[in-house]
Order: structure tokens, then C-alpha cells, then sequence
């Protein structure tokens, strides 16, 4: 059966996260596996879905419309591998898939205009004054894209471990928290893992953790500088607006973001953990 509900997905590469509002206003909300559609093939991400759907309810309970903003989704392929995949789970629903930094966009969107931006597993950034988005940089992926983001800190993480970087407190306690994980077992690992940019960003957390560290706050403070100085300070020159930001990257290293985009003249505006909740107000209780 076919309802008027509303199912909204804010999908990255590592989590997927679901709001369904009824028609009464009542929201529901859940998680399952995220996926970026350029790097699984649509088979595993027709089941990832349909495992979603299943665990869910939303097979004999199905929403009446579907706004899916996934990472990958802006691509051509990346859009039609998640709508085909959408449409054949749920034929009756009316479906809208476009990619996350747009979901990003709406939720920190408001009144002014701004430059969105999303730092979680990757990164990406968008103008958005309230009608029309302008994309602002090509999205190259994790292996030579997604500045700042979670796969790009990991990334620095293990290098500093691997290279002993860093100082030895900081490289015991990796090894403490990871015991056994050598440079052979990492090799593997990205040999072997579908989603390596998710296996990377894994490794994020544990700069949050020592960033009270000197030197892991100088990569941290780098990387996400990059990120800054390439993705966000031109264009807020450009079109004269603040920046915003969503995302885990953002919201547990937000001070060092504000200090990056200050120093870079940027102003800075909302800087939120998660968009979904926004995504509902603005989607679902409002239509």
C-alpha cells in the first residue's frame, strides 16, 4: 500500500540515515549501511536498499515519496545506479535522488546565500542562494579528491603511525587502540575492502582524539585547511556570502574550521553534525 509519507535519506559513504514523517506529522527515524554509487556496484546497492527497506517495514508500508541524497549521486552513473535501484523497490513511489552536498545545501540554507559545504567521509562544496544551486569544483573522488574530509584525515593518520611521524605517546596509544593493524594488514585491507575510502575514514576519529596533540592538530589543521583555501575561500569571495558546514568532520573539528576560515577571511555560518533533521522540516512537515 502507498501512502502520503515522506521517506528522506541523507546517505554517505559510511552510514545511510532515514526519516519517515507520516502525514500526522510523526517521524520515525533509522539507520543502515551507506554506500557511494561510483565506487559499489548496483547489485550490492540495490541490496543494501531493499535490506533497508525490508528491516524497515517500508515493503508493505510504502512511502508515497522518496528524497534520497546520496554521496556519488551527482554523477550521471551514480544517479541512475540509486534511482533504478529506488524504483524497482518501490515502483508505485515518487522518487527524487540527487547528491548530498545538495541535502546539505537545503539544510543550512537559510534566508542568505551560501556556500554549503560537506566535510564527512569525502568532501564537496556548492553556492546555493535559495532557488538555484552552482556547483563549484568537479568531484573527484577519494583517491585524489575529498579534501578535509574523514577518508583524507585517515589518510594522514596512518602515514604519521606508519612513518613515525608522530610523537611515540601518540603512536603506542594507536597501536593500543588498533593492535596487530601492520602496514601488510593495511595493504591488504584496501586490497580487499569494497569501500576503501570507509575503511580510511575510520581512522578519522582517532585525531579527534589527540588533537590536543601539537602535531596531529598541524595535519588535522592542513588538511582541512586545504580544503578550505580550495573549496570554499574563492567562491565566498566571489559571490560575497558566508560559508556553512555539515557533516562529522565539520561538527568535531568545528573550532579549528572557524579558526581556518577566519584567518582565510571567511565568514562562517552553521556548522551542523547532521542535515536530516532540517531535511525534515523543510521537505516533509512543511509540504
Amino acid at each position: 500500500m502507498t501512502n502520503h509519507s515522506v521517506l528522506i535519506a541523507d546517505c554517505g559513504a559510511t552510514k545511510c540515515e532515514w526519516a519517515r514523517t507520516q502525514g500526522s506529522g510523526q517521524t520515525s527515524w533509522s539507520a543502515s549501511r551507506g554506500f557511494n554509487p561510483n565506487v559499489l556496484p548496483e547489485a550490492e546497492i540495490k541490496k543494501l536498499l531493499y535490506e533497508a527497506a525490508e528491516v524497515n517495514q517500508w515493503l508493505t508500508d510504502v512511502p508515497g515519496s522518496i528524497y534520497f541524497f546520496g554521496a556519488g549521486c551527482g554523477t550521471a552513473h551514480g544517479n541512475a545506479s540509486v534511482t533504478r535501484s529506488l524504483q524497482e523497490i518501490f515502483p508505485q513511489a515518487s522518487i527524487q535522488v540527487q547528491n548530498d552536498i545538495m541535502g546539505a545545501a537545503l539544510a543550512l540554507y537559510h534566508e542568505k546565500p551560501i556556500v554549503a559545504c560537506i566535510l564527512g567521509t569525502g568532501s564537496a562544496s556548492l553556492y546555493f542562494d535559495g532557488q538555484s544551486p552552482r556547483p563549484l569544483r568537479a568531484s573527484l573522488g577519494w583517491t585524489i579528491g575529498d579534501e578535509g574530509g574523514g577518508c583524507a584525515i585517515g589518510k594522514r593518520v596512518l602515514r604519521n603511525v606508519f612513518y613515525q611521524l608522530w610523537p611515540r605517546t601518540v603512536i603506542d596509544a594507536f597501536y593500543e587502540q588498533y593492535p596487530g593493524f601492520t602496514v601488510e594488514k593495511y595493504l591488504q585491507t584496501m586490497r580487499e575492502d569494497t569501500a576503501p575510502n570507509r575503511f580510511l575514514a575510520t581512522f578519522a576519529p582517532f585525531a579527534s582524539k589527540y588533537i590536543h596533540v601539537p602535531e596531529v592538530r598541524q595535519e588535522v589543521y592542513e588538511e582541512l585547511e586545504t580544503f578550505v583555501r580550495w573549496q570554499v575561500t574563492p567562491f565566498c569571495a566571489e559571490y560575497n556570502c558566508e560559508a556553512a558546514f555539515c557533516g562529522s568532520v565539520a561538527h568535531y573539528f568545528a573550532d579549528i574550521l572557524r579558526d581556518i576560515c577566519k584567518k582565510n577571511g571567511t565568514g562562517t555560518g552553521k556548522i551542523i553534525a547532521k542535515p536530516l533533521t532540517e531535511l525534515v522540516d523543510k521537505l516533509a512537515l512543511r509540504a
